[in-house]
Parts: structure tokens; C-alpha cells; sequence
């Protein structure tokens, strides 16, 4: 977060700017006010640069568990959610110390829960300095579609010379209160963390531990050029159909609408039935009172369904047959609203701007602990 302070100084009408990322003073502009107009585009440059992730190193969005705003404040005082570092220490990357233990994480589902996978095991590697690796079929499948995978391929030999198995949320915790207990970060670099090698065998996808590292993310899951050119070709087309959108500046909302066969998982797990055209309604109408030309670029596994019931004139149905397109499709939007599951989790994280969630009282707990404007609760009924 940047903030800055304008006073008085020397009695001269200078301007003292206060540039302040995650709640330390980086730097201090003293500036003489007949020229303050003619530097604020300077000034606009250089605040974007100090918020580039390699310069404000301890986002804001971690928190203390006593500031957690969650859906449902019964879910945060039963300690549900997941303990927040309260700050980061930076630690070396030990990925090249083979002898070192390392963990490792199971691999299910189709190409969303692969990607919030290997993502929850990327963020222990970046927060905690843990050598960490992925299994080669992992590799061999989402490897296809992204080329800036930084996480290597573990050693066939040592694929399963791991001595312990462990639910994400309980090897998380135990890094988080590691390091919370060992205070700020030292000039010396913290002990290696861990001791023996662990097997995550659950599917992970923790969208508050996650967002702090949404934008390097966003670049390292870069889908091939192909990829995209065939998703922007679906958009454009699609809007080029549309006569009444012709020559505006549109501001495009992707939208994924989860139907089939989440139906029957929502009913057995959350007693929920899936969200209706309401919340379709309430979410696009967020969205209008709050951005100019907005379009709402719908793909669906149930594109029927959508045809019939998603009808408006700032509404396109933009899905393919191709479900990598689709995810891809679902990244180049500027905001998005999304359903249930992580593939349209994942497409609009790996996306940029808002993302909209249906909101029930206590039910779906996937948001449950979120404290950002990012992630915005829209009732579902």
C-alpha cells in the first residue's frame, strides 16, 4: 500500500511527499511547490516502481489472525483460518542444497487444481526458503501450456524418499509460527526450517495466502503465445459481432459460471444448490455503478444454460471447446466474477483486478478468511 503526506516545509511552499510502502517511510521528496505540477508525472512513475513486488517486499495483505475480517466471524474465532507471518523474512533460497530435506506436493484433479497446487507449493518456497519440487507428470501436464514454471522437477530417484505426509494447513502453520516466534527478520539468515522431507497429499488452493503473490504469479504462469492469440481471437470476434459495443473503450469482465458437474458436489458437501441469474445480475450491476463500458465475457461448461438466462445487451457468450483457451481467455479480462471451483479461481487470479464470489452466509468457505477489496462478496441468493 502507498500513501503520501503533503505539508509545509521551510516556510517556502515546498512539498514533503511521503512515500510509504506496507507501513515503512522508503522515501522522503522534498519538492518546491511551483514545480510540484510539472513533476507529478515523475512522481505517478515513481510510485508505480516502488510498488513493484521487488521493492515493497512486505505486502500489506498479511495480517494477524485478530485481523482477519472473514465471511462468517464464528469461522475466524474457532482458528479456521490460516495464521498470517507477521512480517516476511526474505530467506535465502536453498533450492540448490540438495541435502537438504524438501517438500513436495500431491498432483489431482484437471489443469485448475494442478495450478492452486503447485502455487501453495510455491508460496512456501518464497515465504520460507524451503527447497521445494514438483513431481515430473505435473510438470509433463501444466509444463505444456506455461513456459516460465520456475519450480523444478523432482529427482525420479528421490520421488518418494519424503519421511512424512502432512496436510498443507498443518506444515503451513508450523513455518508461520517458526518464524513469527523467531521475531523480525535477522542480519544473519534464519535456520532452515524444516528437518525432514514432507509430502503434501492434500489439494491445496489458500486464495488469502496466495493473493500477496498475485503478480508473480501472473508472470510466471505466462501461457504460450499460441495459447493466448487464440483467446484474444474469441474476444475480439465475439465483441466485433456486437454492432452496439463497436469503437468503445470496454472495460472487459470475464465470467465463469461453474454448473454440471460442481451441482452435485455443492448439494453433497455445502447443502447448496448452484447460484442463479440473481447473483449474475447483482454481480454485473457491481461492476456498472463502478467502471466505465463494462462487458461481460461469459465461458461455461454449461454454455446452454447461460444463453438462456445471461441476456443482456453488454453480456457476450465468448467460450470455446477448448477448456485451456477458455482458462486462458479468463486471464485477460480487467475484472471478473466467478462461480465455484478452482478453474475459474485460477483464471481470474492469474487475471487482473476485482474478482467477484457468490457470498452465503454459512456455506462455501473458500473466501472465508479474506481481508482485501480484491475478492468482493456478492450475495448468491
Amino acid at each position: 500500500m502507498m500513501r503520501s503526506r503533503r505539508g509545509v516545509c521551510g516556510g517556502r511552499g515546498c512539498v514533503l511527499v511521503l512515500v510509504v510502502c506496507a507501513g515503512g517511510i522508503l522515501l522522503v521528496l522534498p519538492s518546491c511547490y511551483q514545480f510540484f505540477l510539472h513533476t507529478l508525472a515523475q512522481l505517478h512513475q515513481l510510485m508505480s516502481i516502488l510498488q513493484h513486488p521487488s521493492v515493497c517486499q512486505y505486502p500489506s495483505f498479511f495480517y494477524n489472525e485478530t485481523e482477519i475480517k472473514g465471511i462468517n466471524s464464528s469461522v475466524v474465532s474457532a482458528g479456521r483460518c490460516l495464521p498470517q507471518p507477521r512480517y516476511l523474512p526474505l530467506p535465502q533460497d536453498n533450492q540448490q542444497d540438495r541435502s537438504l530435506p524438501y517438500i513436495t506436493i500431491n498432483r489431482g484433479g484437471r489443469i485448475g487444481n494442478e495450478i492452486c497446487q503447485y502455487m501453495s507449493l510455491a508460496v512456501l518456497r518464497k515465504m520460507f526458503g524451503v527447497r521445494a519440487s514438483i513431481h515430473g507428470e505435473m510438470e509433463k501436464y501444466i509444463g505444456q501450456f506455461f513456459h516460465r514454471l520456475t519450480l523444478p522437477v523432482q529427482d525420479s530417484h528421490r520421488s518418494h524418499n519424503y519421511t512424512i505426509k502432512l496436510h498443507y494447513d498443518d506444515i503451513y502453520k508450523t513455518l508461520v509460527t517458526r518464524v513469527n516466534n523467531n521475531g523480525p527478520p535477522p542480519d544473519a539468515p534464519y535456520p532452515y526450517p524444516i528437518n525432514q522431507s514432507i509430502y503434501i497429499y492434500n489439494n491445496p488452493c489458500p486464495p488469502d495466502v496466495l493473493l500477496p503473490f498475485r503478480g508473480q504469479f501472473r508472470q510466471e504462469f505466462t501461457f504460450r503465445e499460441d495459447i493466448v492469440d487464440k483467446a484474444r481471437k474469441h474476444i475480439d470476434e465475439a465483441i466485433r459481432m456486437q454492432s452496439h459495443l463497436a469503437d468503445k473503450n470496454l472495460t472487459k469482465i470475464t465470467v465463469h459460471v461453474r454448473r454440471k458437474d460442481y451441482i452435485k458436489f455443492l448439494k453433497e458437501r455445502f447443502n447448496l444448490e448452484p447460484v442463479e441469474k440473481s447473483y449474475f445480475e447483482r454481480a454485473f450491476d457491481f461492476f456498472r455503478q463502478r467502471v466505465p463500458e463494462p462487458v461481460f465475457l461469459v465461458t461455461s461448461d454449461e454454455p446452454r444454460w447461460c444463453r438462456e438466462n445471461l441476456i443482456q445487451p453488454d453480456v457476450i457468450h465468448v467460450g470455446s471447446n477448448d477448456s485451456v483457451v477458455d482458462l486462458a481467455l479468463l486471464t485477460l479480462g480487467d475484472h471478473h466474477v466467478i462461480t465455484y471451483g478452482t478453474y475459474g479461481f485460477v483464471g481470474a487470479f492469474l487475471g487482473r483486478g476485482t474478482i467477484v464470489y457468490p457470498e452465503s452466509e454459512n456455506s462455501w468457505p473458500f473466501f472465508r478468511c479474506i481481508n482485501s477489496t480484491i475478492y468482493q462478496p456478492i450475495p448468491r441468493d
